[in-house]
């Protein structure tokens, strides 16, 4: 860490002599910490936009999307004619809502969707909302 911030500090020091700078690296260092891997669990057609609803969601992992309007880049190895769709959480809430007029193949459930850099802002603000648990970590060497 001391030898990625060096030319910062270095540049902080020469310019900003006057001034105490302090600094939280979060997403850029660790979100891409890790990857998620969730689940379609169910799926509906409502007024002829496609809802699927994965096992995890806005209480979950995805609470950075509400709390700092993240943006997370999905995977998904289904192909095929794509449709409308919506993607939420399991809870039933209303705001667990993950991604609304998305264009995407008709997807069945037990499909996986991937979603990058998730290391930041997820696992630290996710609860136990409506019984559903927090997400298993799982560290691979």
């Amino acid at each position: 860490m001391a030898a990625f911030c060096q030319p910062i500090v270095d540049y902080l020091s020469r310019y900003f002599t006057n001034y105490r700078i302090i600094a939280e690296p979060g997403r850029v260092l660790s979100g891409p910490t890790m990857t998620l891997a969730a689940k379609v669990v169910g799926r509906s057609l409502r007024n002829g936009v496609w809802w699927y609803y994965l096992d995890e969601g806005i209480y979950g992992s995805f609470s950075g999307k509400m709390f700092d309007h993240a943006d997370y880049h999905m995977f998904l190895a289904r192909t095929g004619e794509r449709h409308n769709s919506v993607i939420a959480g399991p809870t039933c809430d209303s705001i667990d809502v993950l991604y609304e007029n998305i264009s995407l193949p008709l997807l069945e459930i037990g499909d996986i969707l991937v979603f990058e850099s998730m290391g930041a802002y997820t696992v630290a603000s996710s609860c136990n909302f409506n019984g559903f648990p927090k997400a298993k970590i799982v560290i691979i060497e």
